[in-house]
């Protein structure tokens, strides 16, 4: 069976290690290519062993990081890793790239605002989990860069500041934060280029995005681009640039032999209507995605996407064998009203042990991986919610608790 994925070629021309200098224009590029199912490489940890995830941060990350020494920042590290394996976990997401920054040492992003020390937080992070045995990915969001404030801090030599002085095509402003445009080739490319230092660079376990797609519906947005495509379609084509650059990131993943999963909004359809993600193609066609961790943060009675609904939505969705369905659940909003939710509103207030009780339902439905957001909630549950979803995790690995 022939399959069409994106291969990525980028030439740094000119870059000056430690000071991510990229002239704009640098002659990066996206190719399509065309291949046999026999040419794609299989990531090590496609199999079905159990997967119970934790979303990890970077406010986390940034909380342990702030005015840490090396070994205070060890010491918080470890405590976090240790908590998740006790209480059920086996992988972690740790959100290494929130807003074009980096926690990890790059050359083509600025570091993250609250890292300052000389040792690499990724790094440690990953030394000190080799005594405790977790699957961690690195997390990446795509698009979403800084304020335009905070950019003016951010040393000129970096492309997307670059870019935001020239007002250049690779970088749009929306609603006072800028984005990396995802019609461009030159901001695909750079953030291929960031991907590729976390997977030449770091013992990963697999490369993560999350929900942030594109940042607006507005037409003004890329229309230049759009204009030169000579395409008639916008939502078609805006789809077209997110499924090229996801299918890009799934083949560097794949080069190195490592997992790449998206974790997109709950709801497919508004997914594709807002952010011009393609669901629907990810979990139907191989070349995309291994994992699909569709947020699925509604209680069993929100009035418009009860939560055993949108499993089963989910669920019918997947239709090849190379995707593997791992729902996302949340604990953040226990305790809290969902506004939401229309008539069930108050469910998080008045039900107990909904994350528990998703978590079983997924297990009843016969699938064996679950990802919970995040690690911060859910260590804030009271003594008895964390219990009853301890119970529920470890049922996916067999573990006593």
């Amino acid at each position: 069976m022939k399959q069409y994925i994106c291969l990525l070629a980028v030439f740094l021309m000119g870059c000056t290690p430690g000071t991510g200098r990229i002239t704009p224009g640098m002659g990066m590029r996206l190719e399509l290519q065309e291949q046999t199912a026999e040419q794609l490489h299989l990531p090590v940890q496609q199999s079905g062993s159990p997967v119970v995830a934790a979303w990890l941060t970077a406010v986390s990350l940034s909380d342990m990081l702030k005015g840490a020494t090396e070994t205070a920042y060890r010491v918080a590290v470890h405590q976090e890793l240790t908590w998740l394996c006790e209480n059920g976990f086996t992988d972690v997401f740790v959100q290494v790239r929130s807003n074009g920054d980096a926690y990890y040492r790059s050359r083509v992003y600025p570091r993250a605002a609250s890292w300052s020390q000389d040792f690499d937080p990724l790094q440690v992070f990953l030394e000190e989990n080799q005594q405790v045995g977790l699957q961690v990915h690195a997390w990446i969001n795509p698009y979403r860069c800084q304020t335009a404030g905070q950019m003016l801090k951010i040393p000129d030599t970096y492309p997307t500041r670059m870019w935001a002085q020239e007002q250049a095509e690779p970088i749009v402003q929306v609603s006072g934060r800028w984005y990396l445009n995802p019609a461009d080739a030159h901001a695909q490319a750079l953030i291929c280029t960031g991907a590729q230092e976390l997977l030449d660079g770091y013992d990963i376990a697999g490369l993560h995005i999350d929900d942030y797609f594109y940042p607006t519906t507005e037409p003004e947005l890329d229309a230049a681009a759009f204009a030169a495509s000579r395409s008639e379609d916008l939502t078609a084509w805006r789809t077209e640039q997110v499924n090229t650059l996801v299918a890009a990131l799934y083949a560097q993943a794949h080069a190195a032999d490592r997992i790449f999963s998206i974790s997109p909004r709950g709801d497919p359809a508004a997914s594709a209507q807002l952010l011009y993600a393609d669901p629907e193609t990810w979990c139907s066609l191989s070349g995309y995605c291994d994992w699909i961790l569709p947020q699925l943060y509604y209680g069993f009675d929100n009035e418009t996407c009860g939560f055993a609904e949108m499993l089963a939505l989910w669920q019918g969705m997947v239709q090849t064998d190379g995707v593997r369905l791992i729902p996302g659940i949340c604990t953040y909003k226990v305790g809290q009203a969902d506004d939401w939710a229309g008539t069930g509103r108050m469910e998080w207030v008045t039900e107990q042990e909904i994350p528990a009780r998703q978590a079983a339902a997924v297990l009843e439905a016969g699938l064996n991986g679950v990802a919970v957001y995040s690690s911060a909630s859910t260590r804030e549950l009271d003594a008895p919610e964390m219990e009853a979803l301890k119970q529920q995790l470890c049922r996916f690995t067999q573990v006593p608790p």
